[in-house]
């Protein structure tokens, strides 16, 4: 579904991006549509990926502010990221900075951890 609306950028429960996907052909029905499925896959906030969608991010949870705070959720990546790890709770950067961490599950299916500081 993300994937035949192109244009979509970011569906979450209080705003999406473009701010009216209307304009790129994605009608208020079917927006209606992802948060019905949200709600069912306990998504609170989310799916968002951009261009050509080789990276989407399915947002369970996030805390603070996207400047700073954090996310967690699944990941479906046609390329493996660039950092994957065995276990995201104890996973820091090397510098303690913002990072985006990955721990395989299967295929291109991943969970991730987003810190940004």
């Amino acid at each position: 579904m993300f994937l035949a609306d192109r244009e979509l950028g970011r569906v979450a429960p209080d705003f999406t991006r473009p701010d009216d996907p209307r304009t790129v052909g994605v009608s208020l029905e079917r927006l209606g549509e992802y948060r019905k499925l949200f709600n069912t896959l306990g998504l609170s906030n989310g799916i968002e990926g951009y261009k050509e969608k080789d990276l989407i991010y399915f947002r369970a949870s996030a805390q603070g502010l996207a400047v700073s705070g954090s996310g967690k959720g699944y990941a479906f990546a046609v390329v493996r990221p660039a950092v994957v790890v065995h276990n995201l709770d104890n996973y820091r950067s090397e510098d303690s900075r913002s990072f985006t961490a990955f721990r395989h599950i299967e295929g291109n299916w991943y969970l991730y951890l987003e810190f940004e500081d």
